[in-house]
């Protein structure tokens, strides 16, 4: 267990400077039909370089998967069809797409060093969610809870008397969330690392740039050891 503490801490204090954006299959299949690709910036450092050519394969394998898993969940492409209006001709246009990810997809999946990363880095993304997501369901039911600063936020944005309910009513559903995020007791801890490792990687950027080193260094440590944990 104290192995595991140890792998799961460096392993999150290599991600905690990293910012991931999950897509859903509105932005995939609007993606596809406008033929667009993510960007990644560039970077003056072989090594950062190198991360952001993983990190933008990484989007790449993740995007195809995703517009193909929907053109091929009939489920799915039809309430995505219901939802935009999308005419016949964007459906087709939006299978056509898939198909011709097909062979790339394929390739991409074939390099195992590949999958083996993106799933590290994913896992990392993921977790990184999940602790914004406590963190503002955690404001949303404090200031719920606060009338004083209930008051004072509802003065700030001009909110009516409707909206100051409609605000306490969301906080109220999301308790049940927020009670299941802090029930696992490992996210709580890995949460509270990546806060301290930001912390710390922000703090050594500023005063000799070598976070990103640092960083790309304990990713190549753990990269093995910790993705059936961070998956979990």
């Amino acid at each position: 267990m104290q192995f595991t503490s140890v792998v799961l801490a460096l392993c999150i204090s290599g991600f905690a400077a990293a910012k991931g954006h999950e897509k859903n299959g509105t932005a995939v299949a609007g993606a596809a039909m406008d033929g667009k690709h993510g960007q990644i910036g560039g970077s003056k450092t072989k090594n950062s370089t190198h991360g952001n050519s993983e990190k933008k394969q990484c989007s790449e394998l993740s995007r195809l998967t995703k517009l193909v898993d929907l053109v091929n969940n009939s489920t799915k492409l039809t309430e995505l069809e219901t939802k935009h209006n999308m005419t016949a001709d964007k459906i087709t246009k939006l299978k056509d797409s898939a198909a011709k990810a097909t062979t790339r997809l394929t390739e991409l999946q074939s390099n195992t060093t590949l999958t083996s990363q993106c799933a590290i880095v994913n896992a990392g993304d993921k977790l990184q969610g999940q602790c914004k997501e406590m963190k503002m369901l955690t404001k949303m039911m404090d200031v719920a809870g606060n009338a004083t600063a209930l008051s004072e936020m509802a003065a700030k944005k001009n909110w009516t008397d409707a909206e100051a309910d409609k605000f306490k009513a969301h906080a109220a559903n999301a308790t049940m969330k927020l009670n299941k995020l802090k029930s696992n007791t490992t996210l709580v801890d890995a949460c509270a690392t990546v806060k301290k490792g930001s912390s710390s990687a922000s703090q050594s950027e500023k005063s000799n740039g070598v976070g990103q080193l640092v960083g790309n260094l304990l990713f190549t440590v753990v990269i093995s050891g910790a993705a059936a944990l961070l998956m979990v």
